[in-house]
């Protein structure tokens, strides 16, 4: 499933003008214990056929979903805190050898569910863009 999803993402899709648009980044939920090996493993498999980091296994920290615990965002980068990004970081995981994105869920569903309710044109349309 996670490769067809991957094909569907590598494919792309048109924006309004007709160009071709590609993510930049692909989080994929690893928090389930029964999963995360598998996900881990498809991302590191994926990125290294790619050639480029587009795949990332990820774990959301959350106030509003019960039995999360709340994102804290980094202070600085560190052996193992590699990028700090906008509600999200990345560390790597030797034993793995992936890069496990932490993300504050509640910021990013709220960002998804604003530009979802937006009007076409407006500017909580383009998620992602703030």
């Amino acid at each position: 499933a996670m490769w067809e999803l991957s094909e569907y993402f590598l494919d792309g899709w048109q924006d309004e003008s007709g160009k071709l648009v590609l993510p930049s980044i692909v989080w994929i939920d690893s928090g389930y214990a029964a999963h995360t090996k598998a996900v881990y493993k498809f991302c590191r498999t994926a990125n290294k056929k790619l050639g480029r980091d587009l795949f990332f296994p990820s774990k959301g920290y959350g106030e509003k979903q019960p039995q999360m615990s709340p994102y804290r965002a980094p202070s600085k980068k560190s052996k193992d805190v590699r990028f700090i990004g906008r509600e999200y970081h990345l560390t790597y995981r030797p034993a793995d050898r992936v890069f496990l994105a932490h993300v504050n869920s509640d910021a990013w569903k709220t960002e998804l569910h604003d530009a979802l309710a937006a009007e076409r044109g407006e500017p909580a349309a383009g998620a992602g863009k703030k």
